[in-house]
């Protein structure tokens, strides 16, 4: 049930974070929820919650990464997007 949950939200967060990094202009958007990810993965080890063992590191290690790498691969899309847009309007230019 936990994992169930905890893949649910996780989801959830994920396509909000890439409706954040390829809906809109400013990068910063898309990165509020990496961030905020890993400063509350910081203060779960810092504070002493968590223990820090490297079976308690890896899933919040994972979590990270897959974040970051998606906000790198929403803002690459929101250019593909941006530069597709700009050649259509070239081409009706042309035309």
């Amino acid at each position: 049930m936990f994992f169930t949950n905890g893949f649910f939200i996780v989801g959830v967060l994920m396509f909000a974070e890439y409706l954040l990094c390829t809906k809109l202009k400013s990068p910063l958007w898309g990165g509020i929820l990496p961030i905020l990810i890993f400063i509350g993965s910081t203060y779960v080890f810092a504070s002493g919650i968590i223990p820090l063992e490297p079976r308690n590191l890896l899933p919040f290690l994972i979590l990270n990464i897959l974040f970051f790498g998606d906000w790198a691969t929403g803002r690459d899309k929101y250019k593909k997007i941006q530069q597709a847009e700009l050649e259509k309007m070239r081409a009706k230019d042309i035309n």
